[in-house]
């Protein structure tokens, strides 16, 4: 062989073993962004959206339980929440808590009665709580704030006017927990 071909056949080697050692360090690169990318999704599928619930539960939890008066019962319920009044003074306090940036979409409301029993709920009610505690002391016609708060389907949608009303109008602290019972609230032991 002359050598010029044996130089040309040594080039044609190196490159060869160049391009190996490339297109191996090429597949370990996508195999470990393909990694990388599934334990993302399983960590926001799976994992985050459990965190997130512990960690608001247990804030929402000592919030409601440190307020010590009505004042600060409302600070602790701000800003999706809402303290409720029965007609004969007792109350709920919900202090409602949600992220869009979690798939599902993730809520959570904590209540406090003023007989110290506690609830909870995981239905969305966005801001609903708060639009219409606002609305129904703007507004004097119910039909319009009917309207304003039509029922949703789903176990997470809206709880609608009757319930949202039905809450807001109650009578006494039993009123109360039959409003919270039948909006999608359930009652929780805290210790």
């Amino acid at each position: 062989m002359t050598r010029a071909w044996t130089a040309s056949l040594a080039f044609i080697k190196a490159a060869l073993a160049i391009h190996h050692w490339f297109m191996r360090a090429f597949k370990v690169v996508i195999a470990v962004t393909g990694l990388v990318a599934i334990g993302a999704a399983i960590f926001l599928y799976y994992f985050s959206p459990a965190r997130w619930l512990a960690y608001t539960r247990e804030n929402s939890l000592q919030a409601l339980t440190a307020a010590e008066n009505h004042q600060q019962l409302e600070e602790a319920v701000k800003p999706n929440g809402v303290l409720v009044y029965a007609k004969d003074g007792s109350w709920v306090a919900i202090r409602y808590r949600d992220t869009h940036y979690l798939s599902p979409i993730q809520s959570l409301a904590i209540a406090k009665d003023s007989g110290g029993r506690w609830f909870s709920c995981e239905r969305h009610f966005c801001g609903w709580l708060t639009s219409f505690a606002r609305e129904r002391t703007r507004i004097e016609d119910p039909n319009a704030l009917e309207e304003m708060f039509p029922p949703s389907p789903g176990s997470r949608g809206q709880v609608g006017y009757e319930r949202m009303e039905a809450l807001f109008s109650s009578a006494d602290l039993g009123a109360l927990r039959a409003s919270l019972k039948q909006m999608g609230f359930q009652e929780i032991s805290v210790e």
